[in-house]
């Protein structure tokens, strides 16, 4: 070969080594869905694929528009591919998207900056039908046994229920949630709740798992779950709105049999074959509510509305001047009690004290919320002679016979002896309840005949006996302090998620340290969730579709500081790059990042 055919050939590698330099830095961002046209009970897949001839160590989360869509994920896989000897990288970032509502929806523009230079796909549109897919468009909703209707929405819906639908205030509607399906559901879960608002609220049921029965609906067999039931009261009349409730489910497709092999093929079984994701609401509910008459209202009407009963009792009957009296006062029956206020007793000649009020609440065979009320009066005879208590009366209303109705006590007669000494009277006055009760229930008598006594021992001086008097009164404080926290916890979700938060939160954090010399994915995604439930918690958020920006969004309007969340954006930054573009972070900085994760977490829990 001459030297100027030697040049020529250098000539050509020096170009083919550049165009492949090139071509090493060019990056490819590109997105689609599976289908433009879903029902709106259907998922959506999205894709979104980074393509480079290099492999890329850290790629930015990527901004997207999916606020007209419930979002879940994204999944994160990496692919490689040799074609004639050319090396290409992709990484694939798939998220789950279910429509709020009907309609024309768009997907926006996917923007990533890579190196300094911003990488944007085309926004997508998606038509949302009102209806519901068939099965046999699209992903097939039966198939193999799996249902045999035609209709997705004929052997998969959320049932949601009133009984009744028109009430007045404050009487109870019971409304129930089931789902009905007549296929094998995997990874059935609560999406949307309602909040019930203009309702005072008590929970009779929620499902921990699908307890289903058989029941035929229409000319179908379906499995009914129960998911939810409340007991709802209204708080003011008119027509109120039940929210609807959302459940995302995973329903398995069978493998389309392409030959007589495939009849023994492993990969027919359930676990291994594709499934379609699925959200199902239940329809939104009127509840009317009507007020409740003025005609006939007793003036010591409170707002209860039920069936009702009450009885009194006293002990003892016969008393010394200034000695207490208890007096105990049940009211019980079905309604809401809680709405009901304690008799006002006045009665000339006897000093009565505030009650001390016992709620226990029940639920009868048929779901009706009722119980007991139990009132705790001390009375105490300001002079001798005799008493009556006259009927003690509760005013309600009775929601079958439409009327105002008094339930009422016999009346009680109680005997006061002995002569009244004012300054006893007034010390007794100035005694409070709880000694007043410890009065009443005391035991220890004078005795009559001095001569038979021993040396006073002088027990009021001894410490034991006051520890044992202040134990008392605080050992009940904390019980029904601890009481009242219990029945919040079963009845008050968000603050049962609250008071749960920071022990969750210490949790997961130990997770993240367990996970430092785990893979570097695992720790930041042990991390992220760390730092997302702490804020869905604290909040009562859904903590699925929790990003950065609904995260801050969200904690600014609850009064978070500016510089506590940018310090949160910061953190959950570097834990998607951690996750979505594993590189070689040091074990020395991941500490790093989880000891400033610990330190935010505290500064919102001040901050929330």
């Amino acid at each position: 070969m001459t030297f100027r055919g030697i040049r020529w050939v250098v000539a050509a590698f020096i170009l083919l080594a550049a165009s492949g330099i090139v071509d090493a830095q060019d990056i490819e961002v590109t997105s689609q869905v599976d289908r433009r046209q879903i029902a709106a009970n259907e998922a959506v897949k999205l894709t979104l694929t980074i393509t480079s001839a290099r492999q890329l160590v850290h790629v930015p989360a990527p901004q997207i528009d999916l606020s007209a869509f419930e979002v879940y994920g994204p999944s994160v896989s990496t692919h490689m591919q040799i074609v004639n000897r050319r090396t290409s990288f992709s990484r694939d970032l798939e998220y789950t998207l279910y429509a709020r509502k009907a309609g024309r929806h768009t997907i926006g523009a996917a923007a990533l900056e890579i190196d300094g230079k911003t990488y944007q796909t085309e926004p997508i549109r998606i038509d949302v039908s009102s209806g519901r897919r068939k099965s046999g468009q699209g992903n097939k909703a039966s198939g193999g046994g799996q249902g045999g209707g035609d209709d997705l929405s004929d052997n998969l819906f959320l049932r949601a229920r009133l009984d009744p639908d028109t009430v007045y205030v404050n009487e109870q509607v019971t409304a129930s949630f089931d789902l009905c399906y007549r296929y094998n559901l995997r990874d059935v879960g609560f999406s949307e709740i309602p909040t019930f608002s203009g309702f005072w609220t008590h929970e009779l049921f929620v499902a921990q798992r699908l307890d289903p029965q058989v029941e035929k609906i229409g000319d179908r067999q379906f499995h009914v779950a129960p998911l939810r039931r409340m007991a709802l009261f209204p708080a003011r009349d008119g027509t109120l709105q039940i929210d609807a409730m959302a459940v995302t489910c995973a329903i398995p497709q069978r493998r389309q049999r392409r030959s007589a092999f495939d009849a023994f093929s492993l990969f027919d079984d359930p676990l291994f074959g594709r499934t379609q994701s699925v959200m199902v609401r239940s329809l939104q509910l009127p509840v009317v509510a009507r007020p409740l008459p003025e005609a006939d209202r007793p003036p010591a009407f409170s707002g209860l509305v039920g069936q009702i009963e009450i009885q009194a009792s006293a002990e003892p009957r016969r008393v010394a001047t200034g000695d207490p009296v208890t007096l105990r006062v049940q009211v019980a029956g079905i309604g809401n009690l809680h709405s009901m206020k304690a008799p006002v007793l006045r009665i000339d000649g006897l000093k009565i004290y505030e009650p001390k009020g016992e709620m226990q609440q029940t639920v009868s065979e048929d779901g009706r919320l009722g119980g007991a009320a139990t009132y705790e009066y001390i009375v105490i005879p300001e002079r001798s002679g005799g008493f009556t208590i006259p009927p003690i009366e509760v005013a309600y209303f009775d929601p079958t016979r439409r009327q105002y109705r008094l339930a009422s006590t016999d009346q009680i007669a109680l005997l006061s002896e002995g002569e009244t000494v004012t300054n006893a009277s007034a010390a007794l006055h100035d005694m409070t309840r709880s000694e007043i009760a410890e009065l009443g229930s005391d035991i220890r008598h004078i005795k009559p005949d001095v001569s038979e006594l021993e040396a006073p021992r002088e027990i009021d001086r001894q410490v034991w006996f006051w520890a044992v008097q202040l134990l008392l009164p605080m050992g009940y404080v904390a019980l029904s302090l601890f009481r009242r926290h219990q029945e919040r916890l079963l009845g008050d979700v968000g603050y049962a998620r609250r008071r749960g938060a920071s022990d969750a939160a210490r949790r997961r954090l130990q997770e993240a340290a367990e996970a430092l010399d785990s893979t570097e994915p695992i720790f930041f995604a042990t991390l992220h969730t760390a730092l997302v439930s702490f804020i869905g918690d604290q909040i009562n958020e859904p903590t699925p579709g929790l990003d950065r920006v609904r995260c801050r969004s969200l904690l600014r309007a609850g009064g978070v500081v500016e510089p506590t969340l940018e310090r949160l954006d910061q953190l959950l930054e570097i834990c998607e790059e951690g996750r979505f573009s594993p590189g070689q972070t040091p074990q020395a900085k991941r500490r790093n990042v989880l000891a400033r994760s610990e330190a935010v977490i505290d500064e919102l829990r001040e901050a929330i």
